[in-house]
């Protein structure tokens, strides 16, 4: 039972402007950013995990925003209800978020210069897309929560659950998240789902027959 997935991006504030795409900034409350944002989730989340008060905050900019759908009356709702934070300059998004701005200023435009170059940085991050440039700029807050568990029990290919010898136990069927073993160590995005659905499929029919 000691195979748990957190999902790095669990919002603290309320709302986001999330995602795990190219352009995005991740920064601690000193400012600075600790990784790869594009790393594997267990790695993102480790990584936030061992930040001041294990938080952190996705920076990005107007272009980004709208990029990700989000309308400006969306993200105006957003503000003024203390769901994420803004400012019209880098500056002014730090005071508000309460990061000290100096150490954003210099984070940003350390970013907008791996952007234009594309290459592999110090925390080993290779994919890059957008600068963060066009004001205002947002940024709602995250911090790692548990987001599936890879660890259960285990069943064989006709869902039924098998006891410590690998005997099947009559009568005990079991499907999805309560199972473990069929996402190995690190389950990838969107594999639960259906997991469940055929598992499940397998479980109801042989517990019907039986």
């Amino acid at each position: 039972m000691g195979w748990i997935q957190l999902m790095p991006l669990n919002s603290v504030s309320g709302g986001g402007i999330s995602g795990y795409v190219n352009s995005s900034l991740y920064c601690n409350k000193e400012g600075k950013r600790y990784v790869a944002e594009d790393e594997r989730r267990d790695v993102l989340a480790a990584a936030a995990l061992a930040q001041t008060d294990k938080l952190f905050y996705v920076v990005c900019d107007q272009k980004e925003a709208e990029l990700r759908g989000l309308t400006k009356e969306t993200l105006d709702y957003m503000v003024e209800n203390g769901l994420i934070y803004s400012g019209e300059t880098v500056a002014e998004l730090a005071e508000n978020m309460g990061v000290p701005a100096d150490a954003l200023e210099t984070t940003v435009s350390e970013f907008n210069e791996l952007v234009k170059a594309g290459k592999p940085d110090e925390f080993g991050r290779t994919t890059w897309e957008n600068t963060i440039e066009t004001g205002p700029f947002y940024a709602p807050s995250f911090s790692p929560a548990v987001h599936h568990t890879m660890g259960g029990l285990e069943i064989n290919s006709n869902a039924e659950v098998l006891d410590a010898d690998g005997n099947v136990i009559p009568g005990f069927y079991a499907a999805g998240e309560v199972t473990g073993g069929i996402h190995g160590t690190n389950r990838v995005g969107g594999n639960a789902v259906p997991d469940a659905l055929c598992f499940g499929k397998i479980a109801g029919e042989n517990a019907a027959k039986n």
